[in-house]
């Protein structure tokens, strides 16, 4: 599987669930997308196998997801003033 350099997120506002994240990346575009591919265990949060779509994401929280493309890795950073 190829794996992806990681990608810096800047965000205004946190925390972000796991859910909305994915569909503001396009990894997904429905909550449903979201479910299954959490279920089927292809993504990871600082290194965590995680299930949960309503996970709170934090500055400096990582997220990898098993794409069909290989492994997207990205890091949440707050964005300034």
């Amino acid at each position: 599987m190829k794996e992806e350099a990681l990608q810096e997120v800047v965000l205004r506002r946190f925390p972000i669930k796991l859910q909305q994240l994915l569909k503001l990346l396009g990894v997904v575009a429905t909550g449903g997308e979201a479910k299954i591919l959490l279920e089927a265990g292809r993504v990871s949060v600082n290194g965590q196998r995680e299930i949960r779509r309503g996970r709170q994401l934090f500055p400096g929280d990582e997220v990898a997801v098993e794409t069909e493309e290989g492994l997207q890795r990205y890091r949440l950073r707050e964005a300034g003033p």
